[in-house]
């Protein structure tokens, strides 16, 4: 990476889903590393202090990582300036951030950038909210090598 990265902030739409499973399972990979970095999430249209969806928590408790606790927060402009990076989950949010927020330079990444296969396929993971927890599972085995590639470009 460029520059140092210690925070990355995971943004989607409500914050119940895509971006918990995301700081969730960042975080716990980055435990596992012993890394100096850490992640947490937010939604753009958020309401704050909300659980994540229950077939969110089942997914990754299944995966080891206990979201259970996690409560919902609307993205702020703070979030943003405490973040050295902000990652979302669609094309909507990386649009939406830059009409709402200053990023002070930073860039917002779409998570798919972390494709090593550089899959020219859809560019959203998308919003599982309200469909079977099968696939929740899906949209976070879509997402799991993704987080892995974005830490090991961070940690090396």
């Amino acid at each position: 990476m460029r520059k140092t990265v210690k925070k990355v902030l995971f943004v989607c739409t409500g914050n119940s889903c895509r971006s918990p499973m995301a700081e969730g399972y960042f975080n716990f990979l980055s435990g596992r590393r012993e890394a100096d970095v850490k992640s947490q999430s937010a939604g753009v249209l958020a309401a704050d202090g909300f659980s994540p969806s229950a077939e969110a928590v089942k997914v990754m408790k299944e995966r080891g990582v206990d979201i259970s606790s996690y409560k919902t927060k609307r993205l702020s402009q703070k979030m943003i300036d405490l973040s050295d990076m902000v990652v979302v989950m669609s094309g909507l949010h990386k649009l939406e951030i830059g009409k709402r927020f200053k990023t002070g330079g930073k860039e917002v990444k779409l998570l798919k950038e972390f494709d090593k296969n550089d899959n020219m396929g859809p560019v959203d993971i998308k919003d599982p909210i309200g469909m079977p927890v099968e696939i929740y599972r899906d949209c976070f085995e879509e997402m799991k090598p993704l987080i892995e590639n974005l830490l090991e470009e961070i940690c090396g």
